[in-house]
């Protein structure tokens, strides 16, 4: 009998052993998921943060063109530059709102890069139209190489909207 209650007892044991290693396991697979929740909100968040300054960039922009129109309504050579620019603008804000729409390739994880033809000199030519703006909003100079000497192949395949993204 002393035997039988012993070997419950041992057998217990290993259950309640079981029932906490089971426990310890379901906690950390909690806390991991908790991780990935956390780093999925932070990313969604930091997205966000970068894509409110992005899309304000190019509308600062437009606005700022349209408030030179308006101050020089007969300097028809200036309109015409600035609208130019401004639908470079237009065009760039309205890939970033394209990006954003997309966002849910970003919550599972693949970002789709596209491969479309671009000319590196057109698309640096387009950036610099943005931040000129901004810069001279700002009251600074832009000062950059106009070379495209450096640059051996011009006509790639890329995202443009990533690679304006990173300038």
């Amino acid at each position: 009998e002393a035997n039988r209650q012993a070997e419950h007892k041992i057998a217990k044991l290993e259950s309640e052993k079981k029932q906490k290693k089971k426990e310890l396991e379901q906690q950390d697979e909690l806390h991991k998921a908790l991780i990935a929740a956390d780093t999925a909100n932070r990313a969604k968040s930091t997205f966000i943060l970068n894509m409110s300054h992005d899309i304000r960039t190019p509308l600062n922009g437009i606005i700022g063109l349209l408030e030179i129109g308006e101050a020089h309504p007969e300097n028809t050579k200036l309109l015409r530059e600035n609208q130019k620019k401004m639908k470079i603008s237009a065009n760039h804000l309205l890939s970033l709102i394209n990006d954003i729409l997309q966002m849910s390739q970003l919550e599972s994880g693949e970002v789709v890069l596209s491969e479309e033809p671009m000319n590196l000199k057109t698309l640096s030519d387009d950036v610099l139209t943005i931040v000129e703006q901004r810069a001279a909003e700002a009251g600074a100079t832009l000062e950059y190489d106009k070379s495209t000497e450096r640059v051996a192949f011009q006509n790639i395949y890329g995202s443009p909207l990533h690679v304006r993204q990173i300038f």
